[in-house]
């Protein structure tokens, strides 16, 4: 066998640290990529997000990547509406030199008429409803035909415009798969300010979502990227904690924070809302060091550890940017996630970090701690992914 084509088999039962033992194997002298799918990644928390990262990892520079579906239809009609019902499915459309079905027939796809079936007659929203995920995509490409920077159902000049669209579509379309309708004592966020907590919530996706537009759609030269960017909200209910841990396998610390909220909440309603924000940039670190050459030279600065400069520039609040008022992306939506008691894990670069806003007093510093990945060197990846996890009160 070619030492330069590696094999990857995705299998359904995969937890996070096995995708990073995949990742690790996408090494700079692999020069083709075969990456096998199963199905039912939806099952398990972050799956589908990770494995998008792990799809744009394996098809950038010059390597060759040929995805193998489970699926073993051909119709043409079908293969669009499968590739565009799904982040998994988009991702491999726009990004896969080839992909084919498990009769190992290559799939015909037409990659702009999917793109403008998504971008433009579904308005930028996947709505996956009888798969419980909706998901918002923007696509960006130096051809102007497959240009669509932000998702056409929720183009905003500012945060509350923003919000007011997005709200909208929240209550008319995810709070109905959550069987969740507008009636007295049925809220989300039943303990709180309703309208408040859904301001938090809407708040928190717009400014990681926007920082996907300002930093993660560039590469070090300040050039667009070729590649989808996304945000997708996921239900999750169980009726037993046992269900939810299983889900977190080998995250210990999401495990944790998973297990609090139950006994806040008497092992009873545990819902929540999945968030995943996903871009396919350099990330967080390599970006801030490519638009700002004046801490590359920064002795105190180089000092540091990968995960030291991440921390050091949220809580400094600085930016790529070089005006007042930049850099409060992050910290300003993770101070409300810590309001709407959620989870956060970022991956970036080398970097997979962690916080719980269930275990962070509303006092307290805003930092990301490391997650204990039992001495596996993570190796870098393409882009950034937060995923996080929001508990709901369906009372």
């Amino acid at each position: 066998m070619n030492p330069n084509v590696l094999d990857l088999k995705i299998k359904t039962g995969d937890t996070l640290i096995d995708f990073e033992k995949y990742n690790s194997r996408i090494k700079d002298n692999i020069s083709e990529v075969h990456m096998r799918l199963s199905r039912n990644f939806e099952k398990k928390f972050f799956n589908d997000t990770w494995i998008s990262s792990l799809i744009a990892t394996a098809s950038f520079g010059d390597k060759k990547l040929i995805l193998t579906d489970w699926w073993d239809k051909s119709n043409n009609e079908n293969i669009a509406n499968r590739l565009s019902d799904s982040l998994i499915g988009i991702t491999s459309a726009y990004l896969a030199d080839e992909i084919k079905n498990s009769k190992d027939e290559r799939l015909q796809i037409d990659i702009q008429e999917i793109i403008t079936s998504v971008a433009l007659g579904k308005r930028g929203l996947i709505d996956n409803f009888h798969g419980h995920t909706f998901t918002f995509c923007s696509f960006d490409s130096s051809d102007k035909q497959k240009y669509f920077p932000r998702p056409l159902a929720l183009s905003a000049e500012s945060l509350q415009e923003f919000t007011d669209k997005f709200l909208k579509i929240k209550r008319n379309n995810i709070d109905t798969a959550f069987g969740i309708r507008e009636n007295v004592g049925n809220t989300l966020f039943a303990e709180y300010n309703t309208y408040q907590q859904e301001k938090n919530f809407a708040a928190f996706i717009y400014e990681l979502y926007e920082n996907t537009i300002q930093h993660g759609n560039k590469n070090e030269s300040n050039n667009l990227i070729e590649g989808i960017r996304s945000f997708s909200i996921k239900r999750h209910i169980a009726q037993q904690l046992e269900e939810l841990k299983t889900q977190a396998e080998n995250f210990s610390e999401l495990d944790e924070y998973l297990t609090s909220i139950a006994n806040s909440k008497k092992h009873k309603n545990l819902w929540f809302y999945e968030v995943s924000i996903v871009d396919s940039g350099i990330g967080i670190v390599k970006r801030f060091l490519a638009s700002r050459p004046d801490y590359k030279d920064d002795e105190t600065f180089k000092q540091l550890s990968d995960f030291e400069k991440l921390n050091f520039i949220i809580e400094k609040s600085l930016s790529s940017k070089l005006f007042p008022g930049a850099g409060k992306g992050i910290k300003g939506a993770l101070r409300n996630i810590n309001s709407l008691d959620g989870f956060v894990s970022l991956r970036t670069n080398d970097i997979w970090v962690y916080f719980n806003g269930k275990k962070n007093s509303k006092e307290e510093a805003i930092n990301f701690k490391s997650v204990d990945t039992d001495n596996l060197q993570l190796d870098s990846i393409r882009g950034t992914c937060y995923n996080i996890l929001i508990p709901v009160s369906p009372q």
